[in-house]
């Protein structure tokens, strides 16, 4: 199914981070772009989900608030190749789709895919399963590495011999632990004052984002704790709009983070403390609201984000 929202993180933001095109606090644009291609009713595109534009917002708010706009201008100026059709591929295209497929674990992407519709906002011509998306965001707890999902860690047959044995997995190193850090305290936010209030898991800290596609007819939640990951999806199988009912005021898939939460809070009563590992080329600083930059003794106003060491 078409991951919507869910796709910001994987397919824009983490990526462009890793090529240091922002920061946890970057101004970046949030407006409608003009397109030249005939298939954008009135040259506009994207719209955000209540139709205010703020001209700029900080990466942060971007990702908490599922800002629709800024990744797609994110992604759009990737390694400074900017594109005036929505479909035309670019630089940031090329490099989202590789990630996503080869550093990802996405099966089922294919080359009608290599548009900013797809890669920015999720709207996928065949989209993901819910195993996919849950692999794919334990990167961000695992330190960037990324781990194939098994259904059976191991197999015996009648005579104890081991048949199938997926114990030792091999990992790919999809992400640089810094971005990877950094990506889960922007992710935290979600939960903490974003589209994901509501996911809360008491005693431990949640990363997590949500996804909703075209007249709600897909509703994700995906996310982690420092013990496990998982991802779900709330729709039916020949697509259909859901129901009003199961959204929350903010137009978020309340259905898909309410079932999401109440497996996880089940499967945690048990469980010891356990902590995210920040990665030590990440850096808690104060930065400067206005800017975005990390802040000086001249700012007015500032908030504490995380950075990796190199941008500091």
């Amino acid at each position: 199914q078409q991951i919507g929202s869910c796709m910001k993180p994987i397919g824009v933001y983490s990526l462009a981070m890793e090529y240091n095109e922002i920061t946890y606090s970057s101004m970046v644009d949030d407006y409608q772009l003009s397109w030249s291609d005939p298939a954008i009713e009135g040259g506009k595109w994207p719209n955000n989900y209540d139709f205010s534009y703020s001209g700029k917002c900080s990466v942060e708010y971007a990702i908490y608030h599922s800002v629709n706009c800024s990744p797609v201008h994110v992604l759009r100026n990737l390694i400074g190749n900017g594109a005036d059709n929505y479909s035309k591929p670019n630089n940031g295209i090329e490099i989202s789709y590789d990630f996503l497929t080869t550093k990802l674990g996405f099966k089922h992407f294919n080359n009608d895919d290599k548009n900013f519709s797809s890669l920015c906002l999720g709207g996928c011509a065949l989209g993901a399963t819910s195993n996919e998306l849950a692999a794919a965001y334990a990167v961000f707890g695992n330190q960037g590495y990324y781990y194939e999902p098994k259904t059976y860690t191991i197999i015996y047959d009648q005579f104890d011999n081991v048949v199938h044995d997926a114990t030792k997995v091999k990992p790919v190193n999809a992400l640089s632990e810094d971005t990877a850090t950094v990506m889960n305290h922007l992710l935290r936010q979600v939960v903490k004052k974003g589209t994901g209030i509501g996911a809360q898991i008491k005693g431990f800290d949640v990363f997590a984002k949500t996804g909703t596609t075209s007249d709600s007819q897909d509703l994700w939640f995906a996310g982690g704790t420092p013990h496990y990951v998982a991802a779900c999806w709330y729709g039916f199988d020949e697509p259909a709009k859901y129901s009003p009912d199961g959204m929350n005021g903010s137009g978020v898939s309340a259905s898909a983070l309410n079932i999401w939460h109440d497996v996880m809070e089940e499967i945690h009563k048990d469980l010891p403390e356990k902590e995210f590992e920040d990665s030590e080329y990440a850096e808690k600083m104060k930065y400067c609201t206005k800017t975005g930059l990390i802040a000086t003794s001249g700012c007015k106003k500032t908030a504490k984000g995380w950075y990796r060491s190199e941008n500091i």
